[in-house]
């Protein structure tokens, strides 16, 4: 596992090294931690675990507008702000700097296929 680890080191695959270590210390990381019901009782099965949760955020979120509406104020100063599209310049950088290995958007597209079309670069 050491030579895996310096393997993966050595390809700057720090998920890997990482996950290399917390294997080798014993220090496990319980995916589906407790979950309490209202009354403060533990929760151990997935699916009355995922009801729970559904249930938390279905009270957490669906709740009804303010009563009283907030009062703000207009800006002070219009800001100047760059609404023209972007340069061929920009688009180039900011797809240089797009990190490999993450999950595509919501074109399925990877960054990793982005980065070395040429015509783009």
């Amino acid at each position: 596992m050491a030579r895996e680890a310096e393997t993966a080191a050595g390809q700057r695959n720090m998920k890997r090294v990482y996950e290399i270590t917390r294997e080798l210390s014993g220090k496990s990381r319980n995916p589906n931690p407790p979950v309490r019901d209202k009354d403060g009782n533990m929760i151990t099965g997935d699916d009355q675990q995922r009801k729970r949760w559904a249930e938390h955020f279905k009270e957490s979120l669906n709740r009804p507008p303010p009563m009283i509406q907030a009062d703000i104020p207009p800006p002070e100063q219009a800001l100047d702000i760059n609404i023209a599209p972007p340069s061929k310049t920009e688009i180039s950088k900011a797809i240089k700097s797009l990190k490999s290995g993450k999950t595509a958007g919501p074109d399925g597209i990877p960054p990793e296929a982005i980065k070395t079309d040429t015509y783009i670069n």
